[in-house]
């Protein structure tokens, strides 16, 4: 099971840019869910893992069971966004990991993954 932090903030969501198998895509920052743990704290650990930034869970968002992904939307995020954690070690030539804002009119434009999140997203904007 894994667990996404879904973080929307002045018109832009928190993704993390990936380039890995010579292609760009991008991802909402989230990993495995560790023993001992609920998916709402993994999401947590995994933002701040991933992005340097802190937030709480507000709610679940999506429950993506096609791909055992538990998506949950996060409240305002604090601190100073830079990668970290495995990311940040693993980085390479081929292999790279990029958290940035994207505007949400943007989304159409970045392979974001999985691609039914787009809608969904937006819809929190309507």
């Amino acid at each position: 099971m894994g667990a996404r932090a879904v973080v929307v903030q002045d018109g832009c969501l928190l993704v993390i840019r990936r380039f890995k198998d010579g292609q760009w895509r991008a991802v909402i920052p989230g990993g495995k869910v560790e023993p001992g743990e609920t998916p709402a704290e993994a999401a947590v650990r995994e933002l701040a893992e991933e992005t340097s930034l802190t937030a709480c869970v507000d709610r679940l968002f999506w429950d993506n069971a096609a791909d055992a992904q538990l998506f949950f939307l996060m409240g305002p995020a604090t601190g100073t966004l830079a990668l970290g954690g495995p990311e940040a070690l693993e980085q390479s030539e081929t292999n790279q990991h990029i958290p940035t804002w994207v505007p949400l009119a943007q989304l159409d434009e970045i392979g974001l993954v999985p691609a039914a999140l787009i809608k969904k997203v937006r819809a929190l904007e309507a």
